[in-house]
């Protein structure tokens, strides 16, 4: 049963130590699961993130 289909990173965690990345930053991530089955490999890495002090506005927006 899969429960939980994403994560989130507090960006106090990549801003400080060990990480130290500075605003601007692009983030490449990859994922493994361990679970009573065993571990998985890791997957492919992907960049999907950036970290900004001012996200861009959300887009394609409409009144309900």
């Amino acid at each position: 049963m899969l429960e939980t289909t994403s994560c989130t990173i507090p960006i106090f965690v990549l801003i400080n130590t060990p990480f130290n990345l500075p605003w601007g930053s692009s983030i490449y991530s990859s994922v493994a699961a361990f679970n009573a089955y065993g571990d998985s490999d890791g997957s492919d890495y992907g960049n999907g993130a950036v970290i900004t002090t001012w996200p861009d506005p959300p887009i394609n927006l409409s009144d309900i």
